[in-house]
């Protein structure tokens, strides 16, 4: 792997976990609302497509639409982040499906 894709991936998975301390900030202050304005906005600007859009499809078809193993990555954690916001045990299931995918 080339350097400057590691240091984007590194990106990446940064600006991934401010998004989802963002996000649990929300939630625990009582903000669900923006804690889930919150989850979407953060998914359209690591991945490109929103988490409905992507919640609509197969897990299989989720993968592929997201190009990258690091994307697939980053989905899987927000949909886990989705999970705690919602207590959602089939998000939960279907971030280890896109982990396994």
């Amino acid at each position: 792997m080339a350097f400057r894709e590691k240091d984007y991936l590194k990106r990446q998975l940064e600006e991934a976990a401010r998004a989802v301390a963002r996000i649990l900030g929300f939630k625990d202050a009582g903000r669900p609302d923006e804690a889930r304005a919150e989850l979407e906005r953060s998914a359209r600007s690591l991945l490109g497509v929103g988490m409905d859009p992507l919640g609509r499809v197969d897990v299989g078809t989720a993968v592929g639409l997201l190009r990258s193993r690091a994307a697939a990555e980053l989905y899987a954690q927000l949909l886990e982040t989705q999970a705690s916001l919602e207590d959602n045990d089939a998000l939960r299931e279907r971030a280890k499906a896109i982990r396994e995918a």
